[in-house]
């Protein structure tokens, strides 16, 4: 059994947290296993994206309305690690990926790049 504090997480929650502005994200394990398979280097970091969601260094748009990616800064297994959340209405969050990136946020925001095969 997986709990949150005193709370009992739904089935197929990993966890659920709490983001730099106070907001609910959520982590799934069909999230996580996504992850962990298009970023191996990932395997084990869930601690990781959690601090970066908390503590976020920058903060960027992501490709969609309601799309942030969440930048953490010396997380993981480079120099930043990014994690995509989709907020609903509500203000709710969805962890959509998360994958670690060497470049500059604030450079990839400019070019929307994507992270290489040689940064996962």
């Amino acid at each position: 059994m997986v709990r949150l504090g005193k709370k009992l997480l739904p089935p197929g929650v990993l966890a659920i947290t709490k983001d730099h502005a106070g907001r609910a994200v959520t982590l799934t394990a069909e999230r996580w296993d996504h992850i962990v398979k298009g970023h191996p280097a990932m395997e084990g970091l869930e601690m990781a994206v959690k601090r970066a969601l908390e503590n976020a260094d920058e903060i960027g748009r992501g490709n969609g309305p309601n799309i942030e990616i969440i930048y953490g800064r010396n997380l993981g297994p480079a120099r930043w690690l990014a994690v995509v959340v989709a907020y609903e209405e509500h203000n709710a969050g969805f962890i959509l990926t998360a994958y670690p990136q060497t470049k500059d946020p604030k450079a990839s925001e400019k070019g929307k790049e994507r992270p290489t095969e040689a940064e996962s």
